[in-house]
């Protein structure tokens, strides 16, 4: 009896044992990611306020979980998200970089059809030197042009469509979707569509110096609130490689977004191919906007063909 009942309590203790190194574990890598990511602490921190100074009915559940996931890159009230950011797990049904399908998407070789559409949802972002986001939108319809990619920018301004309607600032997307579904059925050829946003954060988090040349930095933001939204957010993971493969520091990466305060959609629903990209803030000049419009297009260009 009593080497049973030692046997049994030198399983116990083994047991405890593994479960205390299994735990500082977790905690040592919970503290590897957050300072990993710590770049993006100080970028996402100010979003957050950001989004929540235009809303007076501040959920403060929601921002707690939302602050926990953007300093440690998992949401608390999805487990899974935990193995995918301390195990670096993927889910079996999801793969780094999306295909929606096994079958192969004709591209038209016909250069008179569009296959980029850039529109401005916030169409009056201006830059340190009154260079806007209208401005960059056109600049970079011409840099594909020059490509041979024909593209179009949306002319049919928002902020006109929100006046005419009487809607404030915070209904901006319900007006560019107008556009954005009436250019989306006219034209069946268009493989990315382009919400071209300038965000509003210092210059230091916004700039980059690689070579001899000055960059706006840019970042991808995702709506997690539509069934669909991973479809996006791969799709866009897949652009967001090849600029940080390309040069190094110029993106921020993809901030995702949801919860009260925040669009948490972004007309994102309407397809997988539909991006919201932010090119610097409003410190940028327009030579540092369209440096990394140069950079952009080619990339566009890549990823249109590919």
């Amino acid at each position: 009896m009593r080497k049973k009942f030692k046997s049994r309590r030198h399983i116990k203790f083994h047991f405890l044992a593994c479960f205390f190194f299994m735990f500082l574990f977790f905690i040592f890598c919970l503290f590897l990611r957050f300072f990993l990511s710590f770049n993006f602490i100080s970028m996402n921190v100010v979003s957050l306020l950001d989004d929540f100074s235009i809303n007076n009915d501040i959920n403060v559940v929601s921002l707690i979980s939302r602050s926990f996931f953007s300093l440690c890159r998992f949401d608390i009230n999805s487990p899974s998200t935990i193995l995918q950011s301390v195990m670096f797990y993927e889910s079996p049904n999801s793969s780094m970089y999306y295909v929606m399908n096994d079958t192969p998407i004709t591209v038209s070789t016909d250069n008179s059809l569009p296959l980029v559409y850039i529109y401005n949802t916030h169409d009056t972002e201006e830059y340190s030197d009154n260079y806007g986001v209208f401005d960059a939108a056109f600049y970079l319809q011409e840099r594909l042009r020059n490509l041979g990619i024909n593209s179009i920018v949306e002319e049919n301004r928002t902020s006109n469509i929100r006046s005419s309607n009487g809607w404030n600032y915070n209904l901006s997307y319900k007006a560019s979707r107008i556009n954005l579904e009436r250019v989306k059925d006219e034209n069946p050829s268009i493989r990315l569509f382009i919400d071209l946003h300038r965000d509003s954060v210092g210059r230091s988090l916004t700039t980059v110096t690689i070579g001899d040349k000055s960059y706006a930095k840019v970042l991808f933001v995702i709506g997690r609130e539509h069934a669909n939204y991973l479809e996006n957010l791969h799709f866009t993971q897949s652009i967001d490689y090849l600029i940080s493969s390309s040069y190094s520091g110029l993106s921020k990466g993809i901030l995702e977004k949801e919860g009260p305060g925040v669009n948490g959609i972004y007309n994102q629903d309407i397809g997988y191919n539909v991006i919201l990209l932010e090119v610097g803030g409003n410190q940028n000049t327009s030579r540092e906007v369209n440096n990394t419009l140069d950079v952009i297009s080619n990339i566009i260009k890549e990823k249109v063909y590919e």
